[in-house]
């Protein structure tokens, strides 16, 4: 395994889970938006090095050639994310030695979103069969109960998935994105490309329109919650 594992106790997030599934929400929204293309950028200038691991690593990890090559490996991975203005994000680079590790141990080459996160709306309940006991009790009468019983529980997950998702905003976004997801590539495109709000409120219209200052103060939230940099509004650029 590459070096970079072990990582603090992540803390609870007020709204999606723990901050680590917030911290893989960003990376997974950088990777899939096609402006930024973050985990194709990992492994074109990271994981190709890794590929070329010389035999010298295995044979003697103290000789000059392996000594140069994870200094050149740790330069390549400091550049990957000073190039998307995450290089002081103490959180994003362990991150990253553990999708590196991902792909070395699963040899995926292929299109992977190594940080793929997929929003839950509810908690996911553990239904637990009924106990089919004494001796009064028909084979057809436990089965009535024990399928009112899933149907009960069946209607109370989707209930509470409902719910959470009528809370939802009602955005038609680019390329797929969800509503949750979607807040997302907002703060990656602002972190990462420093766009403007002006034109990230405009990529992202959805059938009411969202304003500027609507993706300002979500930014900001996320920013806060996950351990980014508060947004520079003097480092904002129109998009090209």
């Amino acid at each position: 395994m590459i070096s970079g594992s072990g990582y603090p106790e992540i803390p609870k997030s007020e709204f999606y889970g723990t901050t680590w599934d917030e911290r893989y929400a960003f990376l997974s929204a950088a990777s899939e938006c096609p402006d930024i293309r973050l985990a194709d950028a990992l492994r074109t200038t990271v994981y190709s090095l890794v590929l070329k691991t010389p035999p010298e690593h295995y044979n003697d990890q103290y000789s000059p050639p392996a000594i140069e090559w994870r200094a050149e490996l740790d330069r390549a991975m400091r550049s990957w994310a000073a190039r998307f203005h995450l290089a002081d994000v103490e959180w994003v680079i362990p991150m990253a030695w553990n999708a590196i590790n991902t792909w070395t141990v699963l040899r995926n080459e292929g299109n992977s979103n190594p940080f793929k996160w997929v929003h839950l709306y509810a908690k996911v309940p553990k239904f637990t069969w009924p106990v089919w006991a004494g001796l009064n009790v028909s084979e057809a009468d436990y089965r009535t109960y024990a399928e009112n019983e899933f149907h009960r529980a069946l209607e109370e997950y989707i209930a509470a998935n409902n719910e959470a998702r009528a809370k939802e905003p009602n955005l038609e976004m680019r390329d797929g994105y969800n509503p949750v997801a979607v807040r997302y590539t907002w703060t990656a495109l602002r972190i990462c490309l420093h766009w403007s709000y002006a034109d990230i409120a405009e990529l992202f219209p959805g059938p009411e329109g969202v304003s500027e200052q609507a993706v300002r103060v979500m930014v900001a939230r996320i920013c806060q919650r996950i351990g980014l940099p508060k947004p520079n509004l003097r480092a904002s650029r129109k998009r090209p």
